[in-house]
């Protein structure tokens, strides 16, 4: 048998969030098929999400702060990435961390090794970050020099950084971000599984799951959702999956709007299969509005969407593209009053919601199943290796 391909997958953290969430499911798949040995590179942080037992798991430590003295100090990383790559023979590096690319990147290519970039994020963050953006055009063409590819998971990220960051086409793959459409269905019978739940049978449910972070914007949904319905309305709720640093905000927010009995806070959970498809509507109000996991979790669960866009900013409504065609499985709103005016329609048309859910299935199933991110994946790793196909080496 052929050596297997010795990966390493760079991380922010293995904290709760949708980027550490994908980096770990990635590794644990490349564990599970026995064609990689993989590492895993991860800043501090109380760790959330499970690697599998196969990988090897390296800490490194670095300043987040946004004085450019303070982050100068973590040149060290470079000697401390360079001895973990020749140390453990890696072959191959995967960044999806936005903050230790540029260190990491220095040490492979002193090494020869070559390097992948995923950006989980958009915009501009600390100094390291603000190194990548047109106004810093010189530092741009150093770090485009230092990556070897660039694998996005949207047509929007490629938009971002084609034609908004100026890296070259060429070298940018879009990899459309996966879902397991086999462990996240719809309900086969949502009346039984709200009653397991203890929801009521007979409301129509929308939900929202996130971290409770400023950038999540949940005050929008709650706002939508106070000018659409009062206390008395009993055919309706909102469900909010999560924790985090606003959830007193939110709560007292909903309290002040008159919808506390209705807006419902559920904590996090580790079993989001067994709860989207007991809800009707998923909503979206984060500042970018594009591929994550859990709207395409809800997606396959067969759940309607409700993007939120800025007053129809076009950048926005691109984002929601992606995941959300307006009108066909979900609904595009420009403005509070906008989401509230759908919230209502939905509600009053359920037919409609249980219509546009079967249309986020069947998306889910063609264009964004993990079997397929993970297969497009393995060709862009045999292809920076030189091999025609990593499953025919090994």
């Amino acid at each position: 048998m052929s050596k297997r391909i010795v990966i390493l997958q760079l991380l922010e953290a293995l904290v709760m969030g949708g980027a550490e969430n994908y980096g770990v499911q990635l590794s644990n798949y490349l564990a599970e098929t026995q064609r990689y040995n993989v590492h895993i590179a991860h800043g501090p942080g109380t760790q959330f999400w499970k690697p599998s037992p196969n990988i090897q798991l390296h800490q490194y430590n670095i300043h987040r702060g946004q004085s450019l003295l303070i982050q100068l100090q973590d040149l060290r990383l470079v000697a401390w990435f360079r001895q973990l790559i020749q140390h453990n023979n890696i072959q191959l590096v995967h960044y999806h961390s936005f903050t230790a690319p540029l260190y990491a990147s220095i040490a492979a290519q002193m090494l020869g090794v070559p390097t992948i970039y995923t950006p989980m994020t958009i915009g501009a963050r600390g100094f390291v970050q603000r190194l990548q953006y047109p106004k810093y055009g010189l530092l741009n063409k150093v770090i485009d020099r230092l990556i070897n590819r660039y694998v996005v998971l949207s047509k929007y990220f490629e938009y971002e950084y084609v034609s908004q960051r100026g890296v070259p086409e060429h070298k940018v793959d879009v990899n459309w971000l996966g879902v397991d459409t086999v462990k996240f269905v719809p309900a086969v019978n949502k009346a039984a599984l709200r009653q397991r739940l203890g929801w009521p049978a007979d409301k129509f449910v929308f939900i929202v799951v996130a971290r409770l972070h400023p950038n999540k914007r949940i005050h929008l949904a709650i706002e939508a959702f106070a000018r659409a319905f009062n206390e008395s309305d009993k055919a309706v709720e909102m469900r909010i999956l999560g924790d985090g640093l606003v959830e007193n905000e939110l709560r007292s927010l909903a309290a002040k709007l008159g919808v506390a009995k209705k807006v419902i806070f559920c904590g996090r959970s580790n079993n989001l299969q067994t709860i989207y498809p007991a809800a009707d509507t998923y909503m979206v109000t984060t500042v970018n509005p594009n591929l994550g996991l859990a709207t395409l979790e809800a997606m396959a669960c067969g759940l309607a969407l409700l993007t939120y866009t800025d007053d129809g900013r076009p950048e926005q409504i691109q984002m929601a593209q992606d995941t959300c065609i307006h009108g066909k499985n979900g609904y595009h709103a420009n403005n509070i009053d906008d989401m509230a005016q759908k919230m209502s329609e939905l509600v009053q048309n359920p037919e409609l919601a249980q219509a546009m859910g079967k249309v986020s299935r069947e998306r889910a199933e063609t264009k964004f199943d993990q079997t397929l991110h993970y297969n497009k994946m393995e060709e862009i790793y045999a292809m920076q290796l030189g091999m025609s196909s990593i499953k025919l080496q090994i």
